[in-house]
């Protein structure tokens, strides 16, 4: 088994917590596979066994391990969505400037464009609309705007017909908004409009390449304009 990290010690448990969790995520510990013991962590990580038991709780609580009694602790056989709400945030939060984040939404978003193109009805692409219009009415209001900026984004998902992008981007749009205040204060959002409405009209057009693009488009911008405030705040 790889080695673990060595221990940031203001916060052990969850340290070893997400130590343990990126184990699952990178297939390290795969499904129906008992994980190494109490004793064998507590050796790995350099920490206390209590430290090891009280993470492996915390996992069996979210759903990701389970304990049987004489038997030891097993990567638990779960729905995919589950992993998807324990590990994206695991996976982007420790990034200091979304850059990942970003790059990871415009993947499927790009690729959520494309099928809504194909496969989008009328009334899915009416409620697309009906955000759009919000967010340009709204534009004033960060609050009101980002609601219906995710609305639209989660949307995009649904029309692709994927329940995985559709959960992936629930959970990232919400991580996401944290750095849009910033970007917003600085750069307004009337470029993302443009992008958002360029997307929509390719969408009613049925044009796959058009609509990828504009939403390839609007990643690259919120993408640039990120790592100009995160060069700025080291400048500091």
């Amino acid at each position: 088994m790889a080695d673990f990290r060595p221990m940031n010690k203001e916060s052990v448990v969850d340290e070893v917590l997400r130590q343990m969790m990126e184990k699952i995520a990178d297939g390290t510990w795969v499904k129906g596979e008992k994980i190494p013991s109490e004793n064998e962590l507590r050796e790995q990580l350099c920490v206390s066994r209590d430290t090891v038991r009280q993470a492996i709780k915390q996992l069996c609580a979210q759903g990701l391990l389970e304990s049987h009694q004489g038997k030891g602790t097993f990567v638990r056989d779960a729905d995919m969505s589950l992993y998807l709400t324990n590990m994206i945030p695991l996976v982007f939060l420790s990034e200091d400037d979304g850059s990942n984040l970003i790059q990871f939404m415009q993947l499927i978003q790009a690729a959520s464009a494309g099928l809504a193109a194909e496969k989008a009805t009328e009334e899915e692409i009416d409620f697309l609309q009906t955000c759009l219009d919000h967010m340009t009415e709204e534009e004033g209001n960060d609050k009101v705007y980002y609601d219906w900026d995710s609305k639209f984004h989660v949307q995009l998902s649904r029309c692709s017909r994927n329940p995985l992008f559709v959960r992936s981007i629930e959970i990232t749009s919400d991580m996401l908004a944290y750095y849009f205040t910033d970007l917003a204060r600085i750069h307004g959002h009337d470029d993302s409009i443009a992008q958002h409405s360029r997307c929509l009209e390719a969408i009613r057009a049925r044009d796959v390449n058009a609509a990828r693009s504009a939403m390839k488009e609007h990643y690259d911008m919120l993408g640039q304009r990120l790592r100009k405030i995160a060069v700025k705040k080291k400048a500091l």
